[in-house]
Order: C-alpha cells, then sequence, then structure tokens
C-alpha cells in the first residue's frame, strides 16, 4: 500500500479515528509492516521490497482488512447515495434514511460484505466528510458544482478499489 493511499484513508477517516498530526505516515507504515514481521503475519522475499502473507498472515491479517473495509463500505454507500440524489437536494434525516435503506439493499444483494458498514453514525461521519471537503457548500456555479460531483464520483471509485483491494 503506497503513502499516498495510506494519505487518503488517514484523511478520510479523520472523524471516526484520531491521528497524531505529528505523525509521518512513512514511518507509522515501516514500523507497523515491523510488527507484521515480528508477528510473523508477514515474510520479506529476498532481494525485493516485497513480502509475501505468513500462514499465521493469512489467519491473522483478514480482522486487520475487515475493520478499514467496514468503514470504507459506509462512506461508499453514503457517497453513492449522495452522488445519486444529487438533484434531489436531500438533506438531514432523509439523506440518512435513504443511505441506510441502499445500505440494507447493497448487503442484502452481496454488493457490500459487512452489516456493520450500515452504521448511522459512520453515515453522518461520510457525510460530513464529503459535504466539508468535497462538495463544499460554496460553489454555485454549474461548473464549480460539475467539478464537484466529478471529486466525488472519483472519490467513490477509490472507495471502491479499496474495498476490493485483493479480493
Amino acid at each position: 500500500m503506497t503513502v499516498s493511499v495510506l494519505n487518503f484513508l488517514r484523511e478520510t477517516f479523520s472523524g471516526e479515528f484520531l491521528f497524531d498530526a505529528d505523525d509521518d505516515v512513512k514511518e507509522r507504515t515501516a514500523s507497523i509492516i515491523q510488527y507484521f514481521r515480528e508477528e510473523r503475519f508477514i515474510k520479506n522475499i529476498p532481494e525485493t521490497d516485497r513480502f509475501t502473507i505468513t500462514k499465521s498472515g493469512f489467519d491473522k491479517l483478514p480482522a486487520w482488512a475487515a475493520l478499514a473495509r467496514t468503514f470504507i463500505e459506509s462512506y461508499w454507500i453514503a457517497a453513492n447515495v449522495i452522488m445519486q440524489s444529487r438533484d434531489e437536494n436531500l438533506r438531514g434525516d432523509n439523506l440518512i434514511k435513504h443511505i441506510i435503506s441502499l445500505g440494507k439493499k447493497y448487503y442484502n444483494s452481496g454488493v457490500i460484505e459487512h452489516i456493520s458498514a450500515i452504521s448511522r453514525i459512520n453515515f453522518q461521519n461520510a457525510v460530513t466528510h464529503i459535504n466539508k471537503n468535497i462538495l463544499p457548500a460554496g460553489n454555485e456555479s454549474d461548473e464549480s458544482r460539475e467539478l464537484d460531483y466529478d471529486n466525488l464520483a472519483e472519490f467513490i471509485k477509490k472507495l471502491h478499489s479499496l474495498s476490493h483491494f485483493g479480493g
């Protein structure tokens, strides 16, 4: 996983988790990889900068991935509803109700894997993040709003690709 992906996750989920502002992402990534090596979840591939997952890693790492995927799926659902309802001008409780409804449909049809992704709190945090960082309210011109929705489409694609990483 690249530093840009980790920065994206850190920025996206800043409303969900506390991050040390002085924390260097490269150093933090290196320490996590070192921890995984010490726990024998991964091992180095000789003469490369890569590693492989061990049997123990196959057993233990899915729990780590599931936590991240739950939040990724929540934000992906919320972003999709906002994109789909952009002309309806849904706000507040009505927006959250639509997000919850779509989340349940996605879960029941197998589009998302984690029932815990259907979380009112996660959805509220996702809407806050999107409104603050992707669709700022000050963009009144059609051209600016289109650019904002292009950014939202990119956000959706990035979340989707992360939720399907390795699987």
